[in-house]
């Protein structure tokens, strides 16, 4: 004996109520109290989330809305994180909080300097929630200043090695990389040689002795 029922050529996005009876050979039970359900299903969840700004104490994201609505209009977004706990699974992320169908961006404060936090959005429509958006990581901080006292730390006819310091501020987190480019005079433009996490970088090929050369690191 069934005890499901599927119904099909509806219209999306428009509801629909339902009720059932028991019958046996006596006859017919009464009517089980009726249900309202939507024809649609689940949106997708929303994509391109993504950092706008941060400071100290707060971060920025926005996203884009997701194509597929579930053939009913988006209601809402829900916001969900890890409240700064790295070791959180993201099945246990906690809602952060709910923005409506037209706001697609959130700025969170009271943050503490230097803690990573992830964040992800679902999106809301009739149906339900989407399932969740790929996961940001954001960080509580700012964009480091200059390396500092960046010279030439060793040369001879083939061979050119720099170095530097970490920079002074490097407020939220320290330094994971640093960039070293080489100005190429042909096309007047930055060429990037290496991105690394030491404080030094040697050139061993490509140098013609006698010849200027024009280098800068960036953190």
């Amino acid at each position: 004996m069934n005890t499901y029922y599927k119904s099909s050529g509806l219209t999306a996005g428009v509801y629909y109520q339902f009720k059932v009876v028991a019958s046996n050979w006596i006859g017919l039970s009464p009517y089980s109290a009726a249900i309202t359900i939507i024809a649609a299903s689940v949106a997708d969840p929303p994509i391109n989330v993504r950092r706008v700004d941060s400071t100290k104490t707060s971060f920025t994201l926005t996203w884009d809305p997701a194509v597929f609505t579930g053939g009913t209009p988006i209601r809402d977004y829900q916001l969900y994180w890890d409240a700064g706990n790295a070791a959180m699974l993201v099945a246990d992320f906690t809602e952060l909080i709910n923005t409506s169908y037209l706001t697609r961006v959130h700025q969170q404060s009271g943050l503490i300097l230097g803690t990573h936090y992830r964040v992800f959005v679902r999106t809301r429509n009739d149906a339900g929630l989407s399932n969740p958006s790929a996961v940001l990581r954001l960080l509580a901080g700012v964009v480091p200043s200059s390396p500092l006292n960046f010279i030439t730390a060793y040369q001879d006819e083939h061979t050119i090695t720099l170095s530097w310091i970490a920079p002074s501020e490097n407020v939220g987190d320290l330094a994971s990389k640093y960039k070293i480019e080489q100005f190429n005079p042909v096309t007047s433009l930055w060429v990037v040689l290496d991105e690394r996490n030491d404080l030094s970088f040697t050139i061993s090929s490509g140098l013609v002795t006698g010849q200027a050369y024009s280098f800068r690191v960036s953190a």
